[in-house]
């Protein structure tokens, strides 16, 4: 039997992590023979391989791959092209799905007709996060998001919402309609550095959203998002924030065709923050007195790290030809998703 799903983990030196993912993904209560398990590993140098292979035997269909370059976005792709399934559902190698987590995403697809499912996306904490780290939680309509951990939580409804809240962590799509947006966007590029990253899946959500699919939150595909205390690391955070302002200033470059745009604060979509500030400048107010100095004081210092990685990304982009080839790339399936020294041809 065919599998319907296929269930794509990327994974890079996470060999105990990932051991209770699959864990969780075997004790799915779901059919075992309609989904399948593929693990696509970016060199690995732990008992990644060996990890896997111990749960043979357990899955119905359970495939191992490598590729020979440190990429997120190739894991995705290289699963995508191998998948059997119709529906792709990515995890990361530190998502522990929830029992009905899969039972969850067929409702999205079979009862809402969704393109893209999501799910409740939450804090696995190992240890309890300092007040700064709770604080990062922002509103999201009548839920709530944490994108610096990805985490989401819109609460025990299903329900429709922008394709761009549903986090690679716990991101199902239709692949006729992931192949036909072209993938997803650069994420994790440590060969060329920071400058050549993008949007990642959230490329692939604003791509899905212009198209007028459909994103569904159904509360039944929960995942676990494992944190151990080691992600609590302000300089982590900065990174991340980085990370976020180069992502935007991709964007932005890609929507306007090349042409330079002004610093914009990465954050929740436009819709979003607007209804924030409609809820009027009082509130804020008495927000901004409760928060403790140092919550105000990382505000600060994540945005200024955004603003930064935007502007670096900007003048990157006028400065390398090869940068702007790589932003400007129509998609990043197969050669396209080569980096531009590796292509001959980038430059012609």
């Amino acid at each position: 039997m065919k599998p319907t799903y296929s269930i794509i983990i990327p994974t890079l030196n996470q060999c105990a992590l990932l051991k209770g993912c699959l864990e969780h993904l075997a004790n799915l209560n779901f059919p075992r023979q309609k989904f399948e398990v593929l693990v696509v590993d970016s060199g690995s140098t732990d008992n990644t391989a060996q990890c896997v292979a111990s749960f043979q035997g357990r899955f119905a269909h359970l495939r191992f791959s490598t590729i020979d370059r440190q990429s997120l976005m190739l894991g995705r792709h290289i699963g995508a092209q191998q998948a059997e399934g119709s529906v792709l559902c990515f995890l990361d190698d530190d998502s522990y799905v929830d029992s009905g987590w899969l039972s969850g995403v067929e409702k999205g697809i079979n009862l809402y007709h969704a393109a893209l499912v999501g799910g409740p996306c939450l804090p696995g904490y190992i240890e309890n996060p300092p007040g700064w780290v709770e604080s990062l939680w922002q509103k999201a309509g009548t839920g709530r998001v944490h994108g610096y951990l990805s985490l989401l939580d819109m609460g025990d409804a299903d329900r429709e919402i922008l394709p761009e809240l549903i986090f690679g962590c716990n991101f199902t799509i239709i692949k006729k309609v992931f192949f036909e947006l072209g993938g997803t966007n650069p994420d994790y590029e440590p060969k060329a550095g920071i400058l050549f990253e993008g949007d990642g899946e959230t490329g692939l959500a604003r791509k899905a959203r212009a198209k007028g699919y459909k994103g569904w939150y159904c509360a039944q595909a929960k995942v676990m998002h494992q944190i151990p205390a080691i992600r609590f690391d302000i300089e982590r955070f900065k990174r991340r924030a980085y990370f976020n302002g180069v992502g935007a200033s991709y964007h932005n470059l890609r929507q306007a065709g090349g042409l330079a745009q002004k610093a914009a604060a990465p954050g929740l979509p436009v819709r979003f923050v607007r209804s924030l500030i409609s809820r009027g400048r009082r509130l804020a107010h008495t927000v901004f007195n409760q928060e403790s100095v140092e919550v105000r004081r990382i505000k600060l210092v994540l945005k200024q790290e955004s603003q930064a990685g935007y502007q670096a990304h900007q003048a990157a982009f006028q400065q390398q030809a090869e940068l702007r080839e790589w932003v400007l790339r129509e998609n990043y399936l197969g050669r396209n998703g080569e980096l531009p020294l590796q292509r001959p041809d980038a430059m012609a």
